[in-house]
């Protein structure tokens, strides 16, 4: 029973959630990158639900600490609420070189107007090194 439970729970998380896309630039060398629910690229989400990110990335160098931002110059801070936060939260800290990493992050999207939208998300080191990723939403 309880391994009919775990593939019902595997598949659900197949069907809701996406590989997605994305540009990879920095010194963080990602991995993979989902959302969930996703199952469209871009990923269509609706305004009002929570959306979680995953991201897994292999740290090529040492940091004690490192955080998520998405920039000010992208526009997308005025259209969610997607606040710097602290990797550490999701993952063991301090980051060192070599070793993978899985964070993630979960948040509610406003209701806003339909429209696409290209994300650009840092991760920055407390040593000043960062890495980032590029994707595309369309929120409906």
């Amino acid at each position: 029973m309880k391994f009919l439970i775990l593939c019902v729970l595997a598949f659900c998380g197949i069907v809701f959630a996406k590989l997605v896309s994305k540009t990879d630039c920095g010194k963080r060398e990602v991995q993979s990158f989902d959302i969930e629910p996703c199952t469209t690229e871009p990923c269509k989400l609706k305004a009002g639900q929570n959306v979680k990110f995953t991201l897994v990335f292999i740290s090529i160098v040492l940091d004690g600490s490192a955080s998520i931002r998405v920039p000010k110059y992208h526009f997308i801070m005025t259209l969610m609420n997607f606040p710097p936060t602290s990797l550490c939260d999701s993952i063991s800290c301090s980051i060192v070189p070599d070793n993978t990493y899985t964070a993630t992050y979960t948040i509610t999207l406003p209701n806003k107007k339909e429209h696409h939208v290209l994300i650009k998300m840092t991760i920055k080191g407390d040593n000043g090194n960062t890495g980032c990723i590029k994707f595309v939403i369309s929120l409906q």
